[in-house]
């Protein structure tokens, strides 16, 4: 017989997809990559002006979006996603209190708890197998200035984030897009580069395919969830 999956556990995975649904998460990740790395690429001692204000510009938001991208994204949630589809608690928020909330609605169903923890140890398996595959490929960047590297590297990379695609809703735009990223460094980026701008090359690829796929959720977002529709309700 089927074990039916507690309401407690389809309520947190509703709110994991919520939470991904309007592209903003991925968006704001892919402007972090992207600052963070072309700052790096930049010349150490702009000569032009504009280059110094560009940089001073990336560096601020680079900055501005590590010490406050939740805060920004509770902003961005509260006037454009909560008035159109209503409001869910994120899902981090939860998680401190995840194990007593699921004891509690599971309490005298061996059955339904025996599924809780088998999901969440799946979901340890599936962060380590994610971690095993990311780390090496990131340190081969590194420490390699074998020109194959980073095709290397950006297929663990992108088979990393495969195993992580259900919880962390990363769609396929970034998972194909990082080995063609990988290729194209091997091919065009000059051999014998500084591995530190290589890195900074991934990243930046990486969180252009994050803008990408955070742009083209959002404007499906905006297009099923009209604010004119929202006003008529």
């Amino acid at each position: 017989m089927s074990i039916q999956s507690p309401p407690i556990l389809d309520a947190k995975q509703r709110a994991w997809q919520y939470w991904f649904v309007d592209g903003f998460t991925h968006l704001l990740l892919g402007l972090t990559l992207l600052s963070m790395s072309i700052c790096e690429l930049f010349p150490s001692r702009p000569r032009a002006f504009w280059q110094l204000g560009l940089r001073a510009a990336l560096l601020g938001l680079y900055v501005a979006l590590m010490l406050w991208q939740r805060q920004i994204l509770d902003w961005l949630k509260s006037k454009i996603t909560y008035p159109r589809t209503g409001y869910v608690q994120p899902p981090f928020d939860a998680m401190s209190g995840a194990a007593g909330v699921v004891e509690l609605g599971l309490e005298g169903s061996d059955e339904r708890r025996a599924e809780a923890e088998r999901l969440a140890a799946d979901h340890r398996k599936r962060l380590l197998l994610a971690a095993s595959l990311a780390v090496p490929g990131l340190f081969a960047m590194l420490l390699s200035e074998n020109r194959f590297v980073p095709t290397v590297a950006s297929v663990l990379l992108a088979s990393a984030l495969w195993a992580l695609r259900k919880r962390e809703k990363v769609s396929w735009i970034t998972i194909v897009g990082l080995p063609v990223l990988g290729i194209c460094m091997t091919i065009f980026v000059t051999p014998g580069a500084y591995p530190r701008y290589r890195m900074a090359w991934l990243m930046a690829g990486w969180g252009a395919l994050f803008v990408l796929e955070g742009t083209i959720a959002l404007a499906r977002y905006l297009l099923q969830n009209p604010a004119a529709k929202v006003a008529e309700l």
